[in-house]
């Protein structure tokens, strides 16, 4: 029963933290929450996956989320806004149960006593329900925190039950999440694999369903797209994302994401630096426990899902939302760590030891009170920066354009919900055609391919639409609109939106071959 309350008391801790950023609720902080859903309003009408109706595309790394919005569209909403916010500080409120069990059932392999289990349990569970960072991806709109619970989920039922039919559900409706889910597919198939010589039927469903779930989902992307690998990628890595083997760049890349932790998300950085303490603890058997097993596949998922994105994906904005799980996997281990530190001083003075174990959780919460307040403010001009910015550009194009234009944008999401117009995506997340021209900056000849009507510039030459200006087209200037700025950890990578019409320069006439008499 304490246990329940522990649970329930760390849940509405996590509630009451979210209530402190003064959520939105029909608002983002990210732009690109809007493509999920016009992907998903347009999955609810009939018009399957596609971003522009009638021209099919996968524009989303995460169809589970895009489906589960898709459902709630067909009971005729017609705003999901609310929706979408709603469902991830679900997932994420149902996340804090995940991360106290697993913590509670590591410390307990390491020989903690049940008091201090709960204790340091608590305390995981508060550096990630009640840090500042965590909570903004609690409200982007994103599928973030319903694969931090998709993974946690399936990782408790995996040390609970083995890999059942629910385990394996769990974990072809992680990968459906995001790709990157598979990590701990192959993880736990590796360790189930070398435990087991022979597998029993139960086991043979568990490890076939993420496989039949993942191959479902590949061959329908692949009918309509060509191409198994998600358009994304290719559009994020021509866009502004590293990616490959390149040492230096891939140190800098890791000394500003600690850098990152270090000044805006200080619980979590001292969390990760805890974290080796109990491998290092088992490895030299000052911990010998039963939960090694456990204690080396949470370790191995946060190393592996961190090399990924590391070599893969040097993606340095959105807050790092791309690494949350990594915040949730820091503060089980730190935990952990913490305890190891402190166990010595809980054995020599037992008559203190409850005392110590309330100051633990209690310390976390006060600590935890200024980065809320900061990452509230920063949460709210995200917000403000979406709105006043992307959302009016959409809001303007649907009051001032025909509805059979077509327009051109970097950002696309709030620019295609709110204004109902064809959109081409020059940021290549939608078609995958516009890669290359984005890869050489020179959108130009893509905006002529797609009859583009009118151009979203972002002012900072990525496309480099400017550079066939009076060449294939002319630009004329039409209205600018942009957003004070502010200070945030990461800045967007946009302040300004200046509106052009494409008029296209008419190529000249051909003339017959003049023959010689």
């Amino acid at each position: 029963m304490l246990r329940l309350g522990v649970i329930a008391a760390l849940t509405l801790i996590a509630a009451l933290a979210c209530a402190l950023f003064r959520p939105d609720w029909r608002g983002f902080p990210l732009d690109d929450a809007y493509i999920h859903l016009v992907y998903a309003r347009n999955l609810a009408a009939g018009h399957g996956f596609a971003f522009n109706v009638g021209e099919p595309s996968i524009g989303t790394t995460s169809p589970l989320w895009t489906l589960l919005l898709a459902l709630i569209g067909a009971l005729r909403l017609s705003d999901l806004r609310l929706p979408a916010n709603l469902l991830t500080l679900l997932f994420f409120v149902a996340s804090i149960p995940l991360i106290y069990l697993l913590a509670e059932r590591l410390l307990r392999g390491l020989r903690a006593r049940p008091g201090e289990a709960m204790a340091f349990g608590a305390a995981a569970a508060l550096l990630f329900g009640a840090a500042g960072n965590p909570l903004w991806f609690a409200l982007d709109g994103m599928e973030t925190t319903l694969f931090v619970f998709l993974g946690l989920a399936a990782l408790w039922t995996y040390q609970r039950r083995g890999l059942s039919p629910a385990a394996g559900l769990l974990l072809g409706l992680l990968i459906l999440t995001r790709p990157e889910g598979a990590l701990l597919y192959a993880l736990i198939l590796l360790v189930h694999i070398l435990r087991l010589r022979r597998a029993a039927l139960r086991d043979w469903i568990g490890i076939l369903l993420p496989v039949v779930i993942t191959l479902t989902w590949l061959l329908y992307a692949a009918s309509i797209t060509g191409t198994i690998l998600p358009t994304t990628f290719r559009g994020k890595t021509a866009a502004f994302v590293h990616t490959g083997w390149d040492a230096p760049d891939i140190w800098r890349y890791l000394r500003d994401l600690f850098d990152y932790l270090r000044r805006f998300a200080p619980l979590t950085w001292l969390a990760t630096i805890l974290s080796p303490i109990p491998l290092i603890a088992c490895a030299l058997r000052w911990r010998a426990s039963r939960g090694r097993a456990a204690l080396g596949l949470l370790a191995a998922w946060w190393l592996a899902h961190l090399a990924v994105y590391t070599i893969l994906f040097r993606f340095p904005y959105h807050h790092f939302r791309y690494l949350a799980l990594l915040f949730a996997i820091s503060a089980i281990l730190g935990a952990a760590g913490a305890f190891v530190i402190l166990s010595p001083a809980l054995a020599r003075a037992p008559w203190a030891r409850r005392a110590l174990l309330a100051a633990v959780p209690l310390a976390i919460l006060i600590a935890s009170w200024p980065n809320l307040r900061f990452w509230g403010a920063i949460y709210r001009h995200n917000v403000s920066h979406v709105r006043y910015l992307h959302e009016s550009v959409g809001a303007w194009l649907r009051d001032n354009t025909a509805p059979d234009d077509t327009i051109a944008a970097f950002d696309i999401g709030a620019v295609k919900y709110y204004s109902h117009r064809r959109v081409v995506d020059l940021g290549a997340l939608v078609d995958p055609a516009a890669a290359p021209y984005l890869a050489d900056r020179r959108m130009g000849p893509y905006l002529i391919e797609q009859h583009a009507d009118l151009e979203l510039d972002l002012g900072n030459r990525l496309t480099g639409t400017d550079k066939d200006d009076g060449l294939l087209y002319h630009r004329l200037p039409i209205r600018a609109f942009s957003v004070a700025p502010y200070d945030d950890p990461l800045p967007p990578h946009s302040r300004y939106i200046f509106a052009y019409g494409i008029l296209p320069i008419a190529p000249p006439p051909l003339t017959a071959p003049s023959v010689p008499r």
